[in-house]
C-alpha cells in the first residue's frame, strides 16, 4: 500500500500550541502505525512552553516528522492550512496534538478508502481523559453520509478525517474560529463526493480542560449560524432548522 508518486502515501496534519503534556503521546500514536509510508507535518503556533523543544528531539529521531512554525499566533484553521499546503502525500489525515491513534488506524482506513473509491473517510473514536485512560465511551458514526444529515450533526471527528487528494485535489479549512473542520466536511459533501465511515474504532479523542485546538472544538451557535449563512448558502428558516438539529443531536451525543 505506497503512494505511486514519490511522495508518501499519507501526509497528517497536527497543529500544536502550548501541548508540552500531550504532544509526545500523539506523535508516538503516528510512529506506531502499522502503515509506515507516512510524513508528519506540524504545525507550532507561537507556543510558550516547551512545545517546541519536544518536537525537536522527537523529528530528530525519525526523518519523516517536518515542524513549521507561524509567525504570529494564526490559530487552528491557518495552521493546518500551511501543513496542507507543504503536504506530499496523496492522502491528507488530521490529527490533534492531543490526541491518539490506534495503531492499525492508517493501515484500516486507507484499505477502506481505496476499496471503496472515497473521497472523505472518518471512523469511530472513543473518548479518554487527560492522563488518556479510556472511558469504553464510544461515539460512534454512520457507514455513510450525505450533506443533508452532516449539516444537522459533525458526525466526522477531525481526529479521524483522511481526505484523498487524488481525487479533490488539495483541500483547506475556512479561517474561521470554530468548526472550520466540519465547514471542510460540507464543502467535500456539498458536491457530492462519497464519504465513509469505519464502524470500528480507530482513534482516542482527549476530553477535559486542554489548551489544545481539540479541546476548544464546540463554542457558541453564531458560529454555526455563520456556516449556514455565509459558506454554505442557507436561508434562514433551512439555517434554523438545521441548527436546531444540531442543536438536539449534540445534546444527545454530549451524554456519550
Amino acid at each position: 500500500m505506497r503512494n505511486s508518486d514519490s511522495g508518501p502515501l499519507v501526509s497528517v496534519i497536527m497543529p500544536a500550541h502550548n501541548v508540552e503534556t500531550t504532544i509526545e503521546e500523539s506523535v508516538t500514536s503516528v510512529i506506531g502505525q502499522t502503515l509506515a509510508d507516512w510524513e508528519l507535518l506540524i504545525v507550532d503556533d507561537r507556543s510558550n512552553d516547551q512545545t517546541i523543544e519536544i518536537i525537536t528531539h522527537l523529528l530528530s529521531d525519525d526523518s519523516r516528522i517536518r515542524m513549521f512554525e507561524t509567525s504570529n499566533e494564526y490559530g487552528p484553521a491557518a495552521a493546518r492550512n500551511l501543513a496542507i499546503s507543504k503536504a506530499q502525500g496523496r492522502f491528507i489525515a488530521f490529527l490533534d496534538s492531543d490526541d491518539i491513534w490506534l495503531p492499525n488506524k492508517l493501515h484500516v482506513q486507507i484499505e477502506h478508502m481505496q476499496s471503496n473509491e472515497l473521497a472523505l473517510s472518518y471512523s469511530w473514536f472513543e473518548r479518554v481523559d487527560l492522563r488518556g485512560n479510556r472511558s469504553g465511551r464510544v461515539v460512534k458514526v454512520p457507514a455513510c453520509l450525505s450533506y443533508s444529515s452532516l449539516l444537522k450533526k459533525n458526525h466526522i471527528g477531525c481526529l479521524t478525517a483522511i481526505y484523498d487528494s487524488s481525487r479533490i485535489g488539495k483541500r483547506y479549512m475556512p479561517d474561521i474560529p470554530v468548526h472550520q473542520d466540519w465547514a471542510l466536511w460540507l464543502s467535500i459533501l456539498r458536491e457530492g463526493r462519497p464519504a465513509g465511515g469505519v464502524n470500528e474504532v480507530l482513534a482516542l479523542y482527549r476530553t477535559g480542560n486542554t489548551s489544545s485546538v481539540s479541546g476548544n472544538k464546540f463554542r457558541t451557535a453564531k458560529h454555526k449560524w455563520r456556516i449556514y449563512r455565509e459558506l454554505e448558502k442557507l436561508d434562514p428558516f433551512r439555517s434554523a432548522y438545521y441548527l436546531a438539529n444540531f442543536a438536539w443531536n449534540g445534546f444527545h451525543q454530549a451524554r456519550i
